[in-house]
């Protein structure tokens, strides 16, 4: 083994386009750099412009104001749903003979969650989604026969009720002298269900004088009755999670609601 040094690679000596500082680079590297830094280089190339812009969303559907990073300016949607939902979707009017797809075996046919775990993923992923829309008091889509907001004083805000004894419960609780507040769908717990995570959310948090809360799910005695093996699932997870985080699980049926 050899007693000399390693010979130092050869240095350019080159000037900041954007800071007009000398840094040094390697002379034996094709290309050259222009700029001391990434920050210089980002300024430079937005010409004195924000680093981000607010950008309104393509979609029809949406039109929401969205902010992206300059380098990324030309994003015309908000999100991948946005970008390829109705107008935006390439397909968008296409149908038989025009579809691209057309004579082609569609890749989920017959496969389903339990099958293929490709659908397994999305569907763990739609429930996600959804789950926390519901928390967010952003899905207002019925469920029951009955549905619709319902204004709550208490809580100065709206809740979305599911059903009549969703609507029943929210008028019990606000008409409750011992209730300092009460919040609809509250959180999402997770529990599994035929080797797959789901989505579960109880029905009403309820805070009371006494500091004590309770996770409320309301059923049915009927529905109840028939001890559905998902739905004591769910149960159980309510009562896990309440023992964990200092709550009182609670069901209520229309006997509590009505009394």
């Amino acid at each position: 083994m050899g007693n000399g040094r390693a010979k130092s690679t050869p240095k350019n000596i080159t000037v900041c386009k954007y800071c007009n500082e000398e840094f040094e680079q390697p002379a034996n590297k094709k290309y050259q750099k222009q700029f001391c830094s990434r920050q210089c280089m980002d300024t430079s190339l937005r010409n004195g412009s924000s680093e981000y812009i607010v950008k309104i969303c393509k979609n029809k559907n949406c039109n929401k104001q969205f902010t992206v990073h300059y380098l990324n300016k030309d994003k015309m949607c908000c999100s991948r749903s946005c970008a390829t939902a109705g107008e935006m979707n390439a397909m968008y009017g296409k149908y038989g003979k025009e579809s691209s797809f057309y004579g082609e075996t569609p890749w989920n046919k017959g496969l389903t969650a339990k099958t293929d775990e490709r659908l397994a993923k999305a569907g763990e992923k739609i429930s996600v989604i959804i789950a926390d829309k519901i928390v967010n008091n952003q899905f207002n889509h019925p469920i029951g026969f009955i549905a619709g907001w319902y204004r709550s004083e208490k809580n100065d805000c709206e809740y979305y009720y599911r059903s009549s004894y969703e609507l029943k419960a929210y008028k019990k609780l606000e008409e409750n002298d011992n209730v300092i507040s009460y919040k609809a769908s509250p959180l999402r717990i997770r529990y599994m269900f035929e080797n797959r995570k789901h989505n579960y959310i109880p029905d009403i948090l309820v805070t009371y004088n006494d500091s004590h809360k309770e996770l409320i799910e309301i059923k049915p005695m009927s529905i109840l009755k028939r001890k559905d093996e998902q739905l004591m699932l769910k149960l159980e997870a309510l009562r896990l999670y309440c023992f964990k985080n200092d709550m009182i699980a609670v069901v209520w049926t229309e006997k509590d609601i009505n009394s």
